[in-house]
C-alpha cells in the first residue's frame, strides 16, 4: 500500500515546496495530512449520499453540470 500512495505524497511536497517557495503556503505543512484530508472530502460524498438524500429529500447520486462547467446537485 505504501508505494501505490508514495507517487502522489511526492507530487503533493512538489506541490507544497513551491508554494512554500513563492510564499503562498506556510512551513510545516505535512503532505500525508493533506492527502488524508483530501481523501475524506472525497469519501464524504460517498459515505453519506443516502443520508444526505434522505434528510434533504435530494437524489444525492444525479448530477448536473452547468454552463459554466461547475458541478452542482439536482433536486
Amino acid at each position: 500500500m505504501r508505494t501505490l500512495n508514495r507517487p502522489i505524497i511526492d507530487r503533493l511536497s512538489r506541490v507544497i515546496a513551491r508554494g512554500q517557495a513563492q510564499g503562498r503556503f506556510r512551513q510545516g505543512i505535512d503532505p500525508v495530512e493533506i492527502h488524508k484530508a483530501i481523501a475524506a472530502l472525497g469519501m464524504f460524498n460517498v459515505t453519506n449520499q443516502y443520508t444526505f438524500g434522505a434528510i434533504f429529500q435530494r437524489d444525492m447520486e444525479r448530477r448536473a453540470t452547468s454552463a459554466a462547467g461547475a458541478t452542482s446537485w439536482r433536486t
